[in-house]
């Protein structure tokens, strides 16, 4: 089952480049930003990219719509959790095959509920079962929603103003190298929290 998910995503993700000019973009953007926290099919970054590469002075503006629509996708799944569990947000846990993590998540936000948010928000892997059990596990909405905006900023906006300045070549690298370095730089600010 995982393998043809997998699948399914990949001929996603190379459908979503060639439409990258296209005349509804723009609304696929706003569609893989929104569902990114709740049931991704992709992570938006697959059509920001080359959206940025077809037009580069539209850089700020296409980050930011993706970030306001991941906000937008992440208090929804937020709420999912804290009044739909029940009916909805367990059923999307069980589909992606999350029930051992989600089980653990309850003991990781009240301890480290902001860092866990950023880091979920930041980095590509999918953040369903932390954006769902933040709402079910009670986490402070204002929590939730800095470190959500944060880390999504954080990722996307650096990501943009790069292939703004570079074009193809930090692109390739960006598609080549993005969980290695988004990682590292989580690696990096826990480090720095656990200093401080």
């Amino acid at each position: 089952m995982r393998h043809h998910i997998e699948r399914a995503k990949e001929k996603l993700r190379d459908w979503l480049a060639r439409h990258a000019r296209s005349r509804y973009a723009l609304f696929l953007l706003g569609a893989l930003s929104f569902f990114d926290a709740i049931i991704p099919p992709a992570p938006p970054d697959v059509l920001l990219i080359p959206m940025i590469l077809a037009n580069r002075k539209r850089w700020l503006f296409l980050a930011t719509f993706a970030v306001t629509f991941s906000m937008i996708g992440g208090f929804t799944a937020y709420l999912i959790g804290a009044g739909l569990f029940d009916v909805v947000g367990q059923k999307i846990i069980n589909f992606y095959g999350m029930q051992e993590k989600f089980a653990l998540l309850g003991n990781v936000y009240a301890t480290h509920g902001f860092v866990t948010i950023f880091g979920a928000a930041f980095t590509p892997i999918p953040d369903t079962v932390f954006t769902i059990g933040a709402g079910a596990f009670k986490l402070k909405i204002w929590m939730f929603a800095l470190a959500y905006l944060l880390g999504r900023a954080l990722r996307i906006y650096p990501e943009a103003f790069l292939v703004y300045l570079y074009g193809p070549a930090v692109a390739r690298v960006v598609y080549k190298y993005f969980n290695i370095i988004s990682l590292a730089f989580i690696a990096v600010v826990i480090l720095l929290l656990v200093l401080l």
